[in-house]
């Protein structure tokens, strides 16, 4: 479940929930990106990165980039429709969004393990 807060205030505005999914298995929310007034992407500790719909609160799609390892970065472009994710291992995944589904393309190995941070330049695209 994840809660979203107004900053002004912090008052609670919507709850997301999961869909039919036991939180536990999931872990911790290592990172959210918001891509639209009603979407958003969430990167969880057992590696799936999740994409909910705020107007009807719920998940509407997960895809598993990492195998026992955090998800603990993301970026994603409307532009060019990819995203970049790193973990604590030394590849990095790409990712699109097709008819509302999450879907992994492409796995790039690098030299040195652990991306805590990746970023997509929209000058780049």
């Amino acid at each position: 479940m994840i809660d979203i807060l107004d900053t002004r205030d912090f008052s609670l505005v919507n709850t997301l929930s999961h869909k039919k999914y036991d939180e536990s298995k999931r872990g911790m929310l290592m990172n959210l990106k918001v891509l639209t007034e009603n979407n958003l992407l969430a990167g969880y500790e057992n590696g799936e990165l999740a994409s909910f719909d705020n107007r009807i609160l719920k998940e509407i799609s997960s895809v598993k980039l990492f195998d026992g390892q955090p998800l603990l970065s993301f970026d994603y472009t409307n532009i060019k429709n990819i995203g970049i994710s790193g973990s604590a291992e030394n590849i990095i995944k790409t990712f699109k969004i097709g008819d509302f589904k999450l879907q992994e393309d492409k796995s790039i190995k690098i030299t040195n393990p652990g991306i805590n941070f990746v970023k997509i330049r929209e000058t780049d695209c």
